[in-house]
């Protein structure tokens, strides 16, 4: 049997550090991967992308209203309170 060799550390790196990094780069270059598979799977039609907007731009103004609408019923609960 070989011994085990000696190896020096010359940097303020952990043990594990070079591993973990290496494991590191590969997850993110698996995951470009799959999101650059995923948008040339995934292209949008300008038809597609204006009623997306579209629909974004209608549930803003649902919310707006949404909030208007709770804000007056607050008022009028606190009203009811002081009479």
């Amino acid at each position: 049997m070989e011994p085990v060799p000696i190896t020096l550390k010359n940097d303020r790196q952990g043990l594990g550090r070079t591993a973990a990094l290496q494991e590191l780069a590969e997850r993110k270059k698996a995951l470009r991967e799959r999101k650059r598979q995923q948008q040339t799977e995934e292209t949008i039609t300008p038809e597609q992308f204006r009623a997306r907007m579209t629909q974004r731009a209608t549930q803003k103004y649902i919310d707006i209203d949404l909030r208007k609408s709770q804000k007056m019923c607050r008022q009028f609960d606190e009203e009811q309170v002081r009479i």
